[in-house]
């Protein structure tokens, strides 16, 4: 009969598209086994100990050391959940005086310490913008969308949609007034 691995361990990576999780496997039967990694063919290792994995489903291939005979190998799958995405705050900054270009954005993760990019997409004009440290300046009043990305992990981003109000524009103010003189008059 083939063995019947079963899991003993696992650990998700610690943060969306990281490297870092791992998951141990072994066959509780009398007997020395050796475990394969995605490749029923593939290199046997000695212990079934499996480390720097992404997120993601992996199939152990087990089979005894003493002989190989593919109808003899046991497996099983064990899953590495992706972690969920960093979300982020966004402090806005408005403009000094209606249509000035001086308004700014910073895009604040939750988690510190991971290596992020940020995006701002300006859909009026159609343009995209990065930061390396999540701060975009000389903006105009306006919506913006706003985008972390964690790794090129697909699912490893979130965003969001930020609006920046202008300031009020400045009242009209009439200082002096002059009646017409006669009617339909212009003066």
């Amino acid at each position: 009969t083939p063995p019947e691995p079963q899991l003993i361990s696992a650990t998700a990576p610690s943060y969306c598209g990281s490297e870092d999780g791992s998951f141990s496997v072994a066959v509780n039967t009398n007997g020395t086994y050796e475990y394969a990694l995605n490749d029923p063919a593939g290199n046997y290792f000695p212990s079934g100990d499996f480390a720097n994995l992404s997120a993601g489903a992996y199939t152990v291939y087990v089979q005894s050391t003493n002989t190989y005979i593919p109808a003899c190998q046991g497996n099983v799958v064990v899953d590495l959940e992706q972690p969920t995405p960093s979300d982020f705050t966004v402090l806005t900054e408005a403009p000094t005086n209606c249509g000035s270009a001086d308004a700014s954005i910073s895009m604040l993760p939750l988690i510190a310490g991971l290596d992020y990019e940020y995006q701002l997409f300006d859909s009026e004009n159609g343009t995209l913008q990065t930061s390396e440290n999540g701060l975009f300046e000389n903006l105009t009043a306006g919506t913006y969308e706003l985008e972390l990305l964690t790794s090129s992990a697909a699912g490893c981003s979130v965003s969001q949609t930020v609006t920046i109000s202008s300031e009020e524009a400045p009242p009209l103010v009439v200082s002096s007034q002059n009646d017409p003189t006669w009617c339909g008059g212009q003066d």
